[in-house]
């Protein structure tokens, strides 16, 4: 099973030419980056939030598993009346 960190590649892969030119628009240090990338840390969520939300992304929460009706997405209704 993939995570934060994959998509985080994935993003700097298909959005951006380099690892360098995602830290320049982020503020994140390469250095931090290459050791997030390579599994050896992991980053503060507040960090990762700030560094997205300069790109334009932000984090999301969704299921493991599709739910039992086949979707894939919370009801926020249902979620903001329990």
């Amino acid at each position: 099973m993939g995570d934060y960190r994959d998509e985080l590649e994935l993003l700097i892969v298909t959005r951006f030419r380099t690892r360098r030119e995602f830290c320049a628009a982020t503020g994140l240090s390469e250095d931090m980056l290459s050791h997030v990338l390579a599994r050896r840390k992991h980053m503060a969520i507040d960090t990762l939030t700030e560094a997205l939300a300069r790109t334009g992304f932000r984090l999301t929460i969704v299921p493991l598993v599709p739910l039992a009706d086949g979707s894939d997405a919370l009801d926020r209704e249902a979620v903001a009346n329990v």
